[in-house]
């Protein structure tokens, strides 16, 4: 009796077999592989390795193919794993170089290096502050230039800016008492990007932090004039008189305080 599954299916409507080979053929017999398959086998013979090679741990390592056993994975790790190691000690090395040279960079003033090492460097570190740091600073000049050569509504200098606020911010979600990136951010949107309400917490938090910062207190003073409150501006001013131990920075301070009263309260200054 023919076995059904070995039986060769006819066209539909009654059309010639599939195969016109006669029984007599080398493929005849129950038993025999389809010509597709034996040319399957074929191919796969003549392959370098043969076709076992992709059965072995080293046919499917020469073929790019993981290994799936646990034997074989211990072997993988006990191969490579020294490989592997001495890779990611030479990226962490790279990582490191990229931040020294962001920062020297910076340091010289060479902006436009700084902000690709600083770039560069956060692939490798991207939670590390003074990349991101030096990101920020770069980022600010470089949208100087951009406002040079485009205008200062150009597209490059805003999306460099934006670069610099969000370097800002991400140290500072990294650093949260981080004074200078709360005075550097607080900087760049009121000097930069007109929004000095956004400023003014920003060094609020700062002067809780460092009480005598004169630089933050020039910059209060600023934002609170700006906002709308004269008073806490003339207070702001009054504290440098008092505190500076610079002379030029005590006499900038009290001109602006005079000014300040002159405008709240005439010539004559305070009541």
């Amino acid at each position: 009796m023919t076995d059904a599954g070995l039986a060769r299916p006819k066209r539909a409507n009654g059309g010639h077999p599939l195969s016109a080979r006669s029984s007599a053929g080398p493929f005849a017999g129950s038993a025999a592989a389809t010509p597709l398959a034996i040319l399957l086998v074929l191919v796969l013979a003549s392959c370098e390795g043969g076709i076992g090679s992709y059965f072995t741990y080293e046919g499917r390592m020469d073929r790019a193919s993981p290994p799936d056993t646990v034997e074989e994975l211990k072997a993988a790790i006990a191969e490579y794993g020294a490989e592997v190691d001495e890779v990611v000690e030479k990226r962490r090395k790279v990582g490191v170089y990229q931040r020294m040279l962001a920062n020297r960079y910076l340091q010289e003033g060479l902006y436009g290096p700084s902000y690709e090492a600083a770039l560069e460097g956060l692939l490798s570190f991207p939670q590390d502050v003074h990349l991101h740091y030096a990101l920020a600073v770069s980022a600010s000049w470089l949208a100087e230039l951009a406002a040079l050569e485009q205008g200062e509504a150009s597209a490059r200098r805003m999306e460099l800016l934006a670069v610099s606020e969000r370097a800002w911010r991400r140290m500072l979600e990294l650093e949260p008492r981080s004074t200078r990136a709360l005075y550097g951010l607080a900087v760049l949107l009121d000097f930069e990007l007109g929004r000095p309400d956004e400023a003014l917490p920003l060094v609020d938090q700062l002067l809780s932090i460092e009480t005598k910062n004169i630089d933050a207190l020039f910059l209060r003073a600023r934002l609170r004039y700006q906002v709308g409150d004269a008073e806490g501006a003339a207070n702001d001013y009054e504290q440098i008189v008092r505190s500076s131990a610079r002379e030029d920075r005590k006499t900038q301070a009290a001109e602006n305080l005079r000014a300040i009263e002159e405008s709240l309260y005439g010539t004559d200054g305070r009541p």
